[in-house]
């Protein structure tokens, strides 16, 4: 006989969790253990607490993410899934029914959402989970995909900054170690590692705001003090319409916020000045800590520094225009260095942004106004 079977009825396994998969997942994480130890131990000495430490975290960090890992199964119109950890032989749980009332949203690099279920998915992947959602008469709509081929460099820059970064920041611990204390070594000596690590910190991050800019552009604001959106979901042409402040306010233009940041540099300089003549180095270092206090406290507390206050300006949230928290203080300042490490090119951004909003803005999910009232 012929089996009558239609091909709906196929199940199809993303992130599946076979004997290769398992194995390939702790290869990774023990290449990554290895590579870690190994430039650990010729910056900082063989120290056994710090090695084991170091596996330590390198075994936690690997059994939360497995933990977490989840095989998502779509068999004809019902998604299912299991647990990585769940028993050997385990059939997936159903999750939900689909068909043409739901839709299937690509929001990030590896990430689908299938409301309210987030399923991660590898790129090579994607085109597998389009075909078993249209099979299942569900709506695709892959705008990050349409981002990513229509701006092919700048998403393979991302990759590459991201990735880049990672493994760089292991080569730089190996290749330049701290000098430990007591080795009397002077401050450009000391300062020399640091800043390759803070430049491959910074490329980390450039790889993350790049893989998030896309979303952040096409995320629709909250309700709550900022003029409403349009109708319409992420990703479609409504849900992409920019809208402006509240009434009463305007974006904080580029030249403003520039004059704001000079106010501001040039008080911290008499600072570190009068702290680097006291002191010397460690007045150095102090100025440094200073700098980095001065910017997160004053926009986790007041929402403004010294500057955007003689200006009128202030940081708020870009969603609903609420205060920011200091979680996002201290992800905006990342992002302000990451910004100035690219030659200046993430804070020019801001001349060009229809939100003028920098880099720092969009890794922070933030936006400057200016109170016209």
């Amino acid at each position: 006989m012929i089996d009558s079977t239609d091909t709906t009825d196929q199940s199809v396994r993303f992130n599946e969790r076979t004997g290769r998969a398992v194995l390939r997942r702790v290869g990774w994480y023990a290449a990554v253990a290895c590579a870690g130890g190994i430039a650990f131990a010729m910056g900082y000495g063989w120290a056994n607490w710090l090695l084991a430490y170091w596996f330590f975290l390198c075994l936690v960090g690997w059994l939360s993410n497995t933990l977490k890992a989840t095989e998502w199964t779509v068999a004809g119109r019902e998604l299912g899934r299991r647990g990585w950890l769940s028993w050997p032989g385990r059939k997936p749980s159903k999750v939900m029914d689909l068909g043409p009332d739901v839709e299937a949203v690509h929001e990030t690099r590896y990430l689908w959402r299938i409301w309210p279920n987030a399923i991660l998915v590898a790129p090579w992947q994607a085109r597998r989970l389009v075909e078993a959602m249209e099979r299942a008469d569900v709506r695709v709509n892959d705008w990050r995909g349409d981002w990513a081929h229509r701006h092919r460099l700048l998403n393979a820059l991302g990759v590459l900054a991201y990735y880049g970064g990672a493994v760089a920041l292991f080569v730089v611990i190996a290749l330049l170690p701290l000098p430990r204390p007591g080795s009397g070594v002077g401050a450009v000596a000391f300062l020399a590692p640091v800043g390759s690590m803070v430049l491959c910190l910074a490329a980390f991050v450039l790889g993350l705001a790049i893989d998030y800019l896309p979303w952040k552009m096409n995320k629709p604001p909250a309700q709550d003090g900022w003029p409403p959106l349009p109708a319409g979901g992420v990703g479609s042409e409504r849900a992409q319409t920019q809208v402006g402040p509240a009434p009463g306010l305007e974006f904080g233009g580029f030249w403003l916020r520039v004059v704001a940041y000079l106010i501001d540099v040039s008080l911290l300089g008499i600072v570190g000045i009068v702290l680097s003549s006291a002191l010397g180095a460690a007045g150095q270092a102090m100025g440094a800590l200073i700098f980095i206090a001065y910017f997160i406290g004053l926009w986790g507390t007041t929402g403004q520094t010294i500057g955007m206050a003689l200006l009128g300006l202030r940081v708020v949230r870009n969603a609903d225009g609420g205060k920011i928290t200091w979680g996002t203080a201290v992800l905006r300042f990342i992002g302000l260095l990451v910004a100035f490490a690219c030659i200046w090119v993430g804070v020019i951004w801001v001349a060009f942004d229809s939100r003028k909003r920098g880099w720092h803005d969009m890794i922070g999910g933030t936006v400057v106004v200016r109170n016209i009232g």
